[in-house]
């Protein structure tokens, strides 16, 4: 597995830690209907974020692959407005810190390395590195 791959699944994975921060951060702020609405949501992403992760990375599964750029696509222009509203207090740093944890991941998926990856073609690189 390349290191981009690699590092995709541990930046997804410190994003989903960021995720139950900013929800853990909000919670005293919310009535109790509102945070169990809050937790199954949250559980929710989770899930799909965790499965997603683990279908790029440990099936190089395109469609999963697609999904999550679909899903980015459609939550930055609400992360941007959330974080840039309430960046310079802690849920909204955590926000950030999270969208950058998974920009970069996104990022990630599409070096050559990843690319040739999913597409199961040797990478000479990583090639070289065993055989060295």
């Amino acid at each position: 597995m390349p290191k981009s791959i690699v590092n995709f699944e541990r930046l997804m994975l410190a994003s989903i830690v960021l995720g139950i921060v900013h929800v853990a951060i909000l919670w005293s702020e919310m009535p109790f209907a509102v945070n169990l609405i809050a937790l199954a949501v949250a559980a929710a992403v989770i899930g799909i974020i965790v499965g997603l992760t683990l279908l790029i990375s440990r099936r190089r599964s395109k469609i999963a692959l697609w999904v999550f750029v679909g899903l980015f696509v459609l939550g930055v222009p609400s992360t941007v407005k959330t974080v840039l509203a309430t960046v310079t207090q802690p849920p909204g740093f955590v926000m950030a810190l999270q969208a950058i944890c998974q920009t970069i991941a996104l990022v990630l998926l599409f070096t050559p390395s990843a690319r040739n990856w999913m597409k199961r073609k040797p990478d000479p690189v990583a090639e070289a590195e065993i055989f060295s």
